[in-house]
C-alpha cells in the first residue's frame, strides 16, 4: 500500500483548479490572499525592470535556470546537463544555488571546490550537494545573496560562466540568458498563485524567458500548453527535454550498477519529491517488481527512525533493495553505512534539437 505524508496531500489540494463546495470554502482565505501576492510580485518585477531595484552584474557569463511553479520541473539535472556540456566545451564553470533546505548559514558556502566535496549534508542542501557529486570537477557554492556569492566565486575560482541553480525570480543579479523550465505534464492554465495554489509568479512572467525548455516530454505537446507559452513569450524559442534513465549507483558502496538489476527485482520505491508518482511508475517500466512505495514532502530531510522503518519495511514485504532518487540519496549521507542495500536511479537529460546550444550563449 502506497504512503504518501500528509504535507504531500496538502499540495495535492493546492493544485486542485476545482475543489468541491466544501474544500473550496476551507480554502477562501487563501484564494483572497492570492491576487496581493500576485499583485506584488509584478511591482517588483516592474521596478526591477525599471532600475527602481538595483541589479548587480558579475563580470562573466551568467545563465539563470529556474521555473514558474512551487515543486520540481527537473531544474537540478538541467543544471547538471548544462554543467557538464559547457565543461566539456572548456569553460570554467561555477553553480550557483540558494541552498534551500541546507543547515549551514555562512553568506558563502562552498559545497565543492572542483576537486573536494567540502560541504555535506545536512549541511549542504540536497540539490546543490547532488550536483556536486556529479560533476566533480565544477565548484558549487551556496548562499541567499547570489551576488556576494558570485563575486566570491569570481575571486576563487575565476569563471568563465556562472550557472544559476532556480534564479527566474532572483532579478537582483543580471543574466545574460534567462532559461525557463515548464513541466509539460502539468495544466499551466489552471494553476492557481501562491499561496492558493502552486503558482511563484503571474503566468505574465513567462515573458521575460529568453528560452523555453519544456520538460518530461513523452509525446507531443498539449496544443493549450504550446498556445499559453506563446501569448505570453512570442518570441523566445521552444525546445523539449526528456528525461531518460542513466545507471542505477549503491549508495553505500559508491559504485554503478546497470538498469538490467532492475528487471524482475522486487523493490520498495520511496522519495521525497514534488511528484513522486512519475518515478515510482518509472522504477515499473524499467521491470522493476515495486512492492511498496513511500512518498515524502520536496526536500525532505530524513530521521534515521524513517531510514529504519523504511529498511524494516521493505524486509517484510519481500523487497531486495530501497529504490530511490538521486536527490534523496543525498539526504541519506549522514546514515551511511546502511544495512540494507539502496539504489538511487540516476537520469539524464535530453534536449531534442541540438543547435539549441547556439541559442544558450
Amino acid at each position: 500500500m502506497s504512503r504518501y505524508h500528509w504535507k504531500i496531500r496538502l499540495q495535492r489540494v493546492l493544485e486542485e483548479p476545482d475543489p468541491p463546495p466544501g474544500l473550496r470554502f476551507l480554502l477562501t482565505p487563501l484564494s483572497m490572499l492570492a491576487p496581493l501576492y500576485g499583485t506584488g510580485q509584478r511591482v517588483r518585477s516592474w521596478a526591477y525592470r525599471h532600475s527602481l531595484l538595483a541589479q548587480h552584474a558579475l563580470p562573466c557569463k551568467v545563465i539563470s535556470i529556474g521555473n514558474l511553479t512551487l515543486g520540481g520541473t527537473g531544474k537540478t539535472p538541467f543544471v547538471a546537463y548544462l554543467g557538464r556540456h559547457f565543461s566539456q566545451q572548456g569553460y570554467r564553470v561555477v553553480i550557483l544555488s540558494r541552498g534551500y533546505g541546507g543547515k549551514a548559514r555562512q553568506e558563502v558556502q562552498v559545497i565543492s571546490d572542483g576537486t573536494s566535496l567540502l560541504l555535506h549534508p545536512p549541511l549542504a542542501a540536497d540539490e546543490p550537494y547532488m550536483l556536486a557529486r556529479k560533476l566533480p570537477q565544477i565548484p558549487v557554492l551556496c548562499g541567499k545573496n547570489r551576488y556576494r556569492v558570485g563575486m566570491y566565486a569570481v575571486r576563487h575560482f575565476s569563471p568563465d560562466l556562472v550557472l544559476l541553480d532556480d534564479g527566474f525570480q532572483h532579478l537582483s543579479l543580471h543574466r545574460d540568458c534567462n532559461i525557463l523550465l515548464i513541466d509539460s505534464t502539468v495544466s499551466l492554465d489552471k494553476a492557481r498563485l501562491f499561496p492558493r495554489g502552486t503558482l511563484r509568479e503571474p503566468l505574465d512572467a513567462i515573458g521575460r524567458a529568453d528560452i523555453l525548455i519544456l520538460t518530461r516530454v513523452e509525446g507531443p505537446p498539449s496544443p493549450d500548453l504550446l498556445a499559453l507559452l506563446r501569448r505570453y513569450n512570442p518570441k523566445a524559442p521552444l525546445y523539449q527535454s526528456r528525461y531518460r534513465p542513466q545507471a542505477l549507483f549503491q549508495v553505500d558502496e559508491q559504485r554503478s550498477l546497470p538498469l538490467e538489476m532492475l528487471q524482475g527485482t522486487p523493490v520498495l520505491a520511496f522519495c521525497g519529491i514534488a511528484h513522486p508518482e512519475p518515478f515510482f511508475t518509472l522504477i515499473a517500466s524499467l521491470g522493476g517488481k515495486v512492492v511498496d512505495t513511500v512518498a515524502f514532502p520536496d526536500h525532505h530531510w530524513y530521521e534515521r527512525t524513517e531510514v529504519s522503518a523504511l529498511i524494516r519495511q521493505a524486509q517484510e514485504r519481500g523487497a531486495v533493495a530501497l529504490v530511490t532518487t538521486e536527490k534523496d540519496g543525498a539526504r541519506l549521507f549522514p546514515y551511511l553505512p546502511l544495512s540494507f542495500p539502496v539504489w538511487e536511479l540516476r537520469i539524464a537529460v535530453t534536449i531534442n534539437d541540438p543547435a539549441w546550444w547556439e541559442a544558450v550563449l
